[in-house]
């Protein structure tokens, strides 16, 4: 191998025939998330024991949340967070004036329901709508009509 091109061109062709194993091997590797039957029904339990109101599209969620996570959560009884997750949901929670908890005690009902990607998307939703009513609150200042106003004043027509 003493051209540069070629090393880059035959680490590229094995990194592709390598993913094309692996993909062959697992096929839904790369496609979703895919629990065991037990861990469907752990979880299918677990939801009904400690939140039997709320009712989970298993097809949906596996393809948001991994087999890993599910592990966490059976295990825990709540979802995996990330520290910065659980930092935004909690100032979320703080500048709510519609639900007044403790704020551990929100952070974990949350996390017994949603995964980290739902609650990610809902509290960019919740942004996105407060940045909307931000904008919407903002209103222009009034056209006056021609001859209204303090123009004579700061134009020097009125001493």
């Amino acid at each position: 191998m003493k051209s540069n091109l070629y090393g880059v061109l035959c680490i590229i062709l094995c990194c592709v025939i390598f993913a094309i194993i692996l993909y062959t091997i697992n096929p839904n590797y790369y496609e979703s998330f895919k629990w065991s039957e037990d861990d469907e029904r752990d979880f299918i339990e677990l939801q009904f024991t400690i939140n039997p109101h709320i009712v989970y599209d298993l097809n949906i969620l596996q393809k948001y949340a991994p087999a890993i996570d599910v592990k966490y959560l059976l295990k825990y009884g709540v979802w995996p967070w990330s520290k910065q997750t659980q930092e935004l949901y909690k100032k979320a929670l703080d500048k709510n004036p519609f639900i007044r908890t403790y704020s551990e005690d929100g952070l974990n009902y949350a996390r017994s329901i949603y995964n980290e990607s739902a609650i990610l998307y809902i509290l960019k939703g919740q942004k996105e709508a407060e940045e909307k009513e931000k904008l919407r609150q903002v209103k222009p200042a009034p056209i006056l009509p021609s001859g209204w106003g303090s123009f004579g004043y700061n134009s020097g027509l009125i001493r």
